[in-house]
């Protein structure tokens, strides 16, 4: 058997029987421990990624449920209208007449909703306002008098949640529903009333709610809620 005494293939290390060690010789192990460690680094890359998914999904968990709001606003669109028609006007049987000097209630409401995933959810809400003020004859004239009119609202509402931590949350929303419009009209021609019913609608451009299960809302929007409402939110 031939056997090779020559210097050893890795410097400072002696030649054993003739066999030399070679760098890229498999045996050495040094590919493989690479390899190795590279698909440690990416199982554990991707351990992460799927803990940070875990949690925000348990994070947008916790916003399952159910929730109950009370709030007041300020100018729904039906009061809107009236403040930029110039100037508003009812028709009756006994002529047509401007509204002037007008004063309009607060707009509060009742809602409910139910989180049916981590970012959306549906409910109703219920409310009224109204609005009162004196008749004036249109084109001027004698004679006049006063009305007042109240709005019922029934609606169903989404509401879609665009951020959230422990005790805070941003969302936007929408409703569409009915109203019923009762109208009472006291000119010289006699009382008059009204009653129509007709659709109606709110867009909540952005809301912020702040606390855990009881907590502060502010929303700014328009419809039948009011361009501007806050109020308390109960979660169970």
């Amino acid at each position: 058997m031939l056997r090779n005494n020559g210097p050893s293939l890795i410097p400072g290390m002696p030649s054993r029987g003739g066999e030399g060690i070679r760098l890229d010789d498999p045996r050495s192990g040094t590919s493989r421990n690479r390899e190795k460690n590279g698909k440690k680094g990416h199982l554990a890359a991707l351990a992460g990624v799927a803990a940070g998914l875990l949690l925000a999904a348990a994070g947008f968990g916790q916003t399952r449920g159910n929730e109950v709001s009370a709030h007041f606003g300020v100018v729904s669109s039906d009061q809107v209208i009236d403040i930029l028609s110039d100037p508003p006007a009812v028709v009756l049987r006994s002529g047509i007449f401007d509204k002037a000097r007008m004063s309009f209630s607060a707009v509060p409401f009742l809602s409910y909703r139910r989180w049916v995933t981590g970012r959306l959810a549906f409910g109703a809400a219920a409310g009224a306002f109204g609005s009162s003020g004196a008749l004036v004859p249109a084109g001027g004239g004698d004679g006049g008098g006063d009305f007042r009119e109240r709005n019922y609202v029934l609606a169903a509402e989404i509401r879609y949640l665009w951020a959230a931590r422990r005790t805070m949350a941003i969302y936007s929303g929408a409703g569409f529903g009915f109203k019923v419009r009762r109208g009472t009209y006291a000119t010289g021609g006699g009382p008059e009333t009204s009653n129509e019913t007709l659709p109606t609608f709110h867009l909540n451009a952005l809301g912020m709610r702040a606390g855990s299960k009881i907590a502060f809302f502010a929303e700014a929007g328009y419809g039948y809620k009011g361009v501007f409402s806050a109020g308390l939110d109960v979660r169970f």
